[in-house]
């Protein structure tokens, strides 16, 4: 290999990309919270599961350093066996609080639509059936992910014989759930503007509420957002590990 390919290492890219996301996160759910004591001296279960969106994220990134230091973010070929196992079983591990950080979040959000904007019953029905749907594929995510192999252990282990689903279905129900968690971010969060449209309320009040509480259609390519570094651990023509990296607001 290339010395220029043997020294890459996109490994502290990622953790700075994953680090200020979670500060971001972290300034609003303090700032939320904050509010939500001051005014109502009390947490909702919503502001709960933000909570806990929050420390599953957090989570995840301890997986991310621990993976980093391992040798995530570096071509396969350079590191040693046992270092591309650790890296490979913590990418596995860390895969579950990652995707449940930008799925819990999700139902403080209908929570809020549906207390705040007064929505009709099928509106509410709606939301809440898509919200339900949303999970099971994130639940069929995490099966798949750990249910591919005989052993969940071929996952990470370097060698052997493997006895794996076919991988193709891994990435279709991959591509399934994110292409719909897409899609329910966005209509997450038009839903409020449309909403406030309609309100007798002057126009420039509309404007900043509704670019407020719609501010999630800016980034909603961001939310699901994959690195570009993929993970190979049974390909010989293995390219720099990374991690997959799901996001929320």
């Amino acid at each position: 290999m290339p010395p220029d390919l043997a020294s890459e290492n996109k490994g502290p890219r990622t953790l700075a990309i994953v680090w200020s996301f979670n500060m971001v996160a972290s300034l609003c759910v303090v700032g939320r919270i904050w509010s939500r004591l001051m005014k109502l001296h009390r947490l909702g279960l919503d502001d709960c599961l933000v909570l806990v969106s929050l420390v599953t994220s957090y989570t995840y990134l301890g997986f991310v350093i621990a993976s980093i230091q391992a040798g995530s973010g570096r071509h396969a070929v350079v590191l040693a066996p046992d270092d591309l196992e650790r890296v490979l079983f913590l990418t596995t591990v860390g895969f579950i609080p990652g995707i449940l950080s930008f799925t819990i979040p999700k139902y403080a959000v209908v929570m809020l639509v549906s207390k705040l904007f007064n929505a009709s019953r099928l509106q509410i029905w709606t939301i809440w059936s898509m919200a339900v749907l949303n999970t099971l594929l994130i639940i069929a995510c995490i099966v798949v992910v750990w249910a591919r192999c005989s052993s969940p252990s071929a996952m990470w282990t370097i060698g052997g014989n493997l006895d794996c689903w076919d991988q193709q279905i891994s990435v279709a129900i991959g591509i399934t759930a994110g292409v719909f968690s897409a899609v329910f971010d966005f209509y997450l969060a038009i839903y409020p503007g449309i909403v406030l449209w309609r309100m007798p309320i002057n126009l420039k009040k509309k404007i900043v509420l509704s670019t407020a509480l719609g501010f999630g259609i800016l980034f909603n390519g961001k939310f699901d957002h994959l690195d570009e570094v993929r993970i190979y651990s049974k390909i010989p023509k293995a390219t720099c590990l990374g991690f997959l990296e799901p996001w929320s607001n």
